[in-house]
C-alpha cells in the first residue's frame, strides 16, 4: 500500500475534513514505529509527506497493510470526538498490528 492509497482509503472508509498533511503525519509516526520496533530500523526514520511521499510503498505488506487505515481512521475518530468509534477502531488496529508482529516473528523462527 502506498501512502496515497492509504490516505485515500481512509477517507472512503471514515470521511472527514482533516487535512492529508495531518493525517500524514499520524501515518508517519506509525511507520517509523514499524520499522524501528518491529523491523529493526536503526538510526531516524524520516517523515512522510502527503504531497511529494505518496508513491513511497509503506512497510507492512498485504494483508498487514490493514494496520495502516485501522491506525488512521482510530485517530480521526478521536479529532471527531466519538470516543466510542476510537475505542473500537484503536482495538482494530492494536490487534492487527499485533497480528504482523507475530507474522514477523514466524518469519524469523520465534513462534509463540
Amino acid at each position: 500500500m502506498t501512502v496515497s492509497e492509504c490516505l485515500t482509503l481512509t477517507d472512503s472508509i471514515c470521511p472527514n475534513g482533516m487535512e492529508a498533511g495531518v493525517k500524514c503525519r499520524w501515518l508517519s509516526e506509525l511507520e517509523g514505529r514499524i520499522r524501528m520496533e518491529l523491523l529493526g530500523a536503526v538510526g531516524p526514520v524520516v517523515p512522510l509527506d502527503a504531497v511529494t511521499d505518496g508513491n513511497i510503498t509503506l512497510s507492512a505488506p498485504h494483508p498487514y497493510d490493514q494496520l495502516y487505515w485501522m491506525y488512521l481512521t482510530a485517530l480521526v475518530e478521536l479529532q471527531m470526538g466519538d470516543e466510542a468509534r476510537y475505542e473500537n477502531r484503536a482495538a482494530l488496529f492494536n490487534t492487527a498490528y499485533q497480528n504482523y508482529a507475530k507474522h514477523l516473528m514466524r518469519q524469523r523462527g520465534a513462534v509463540d
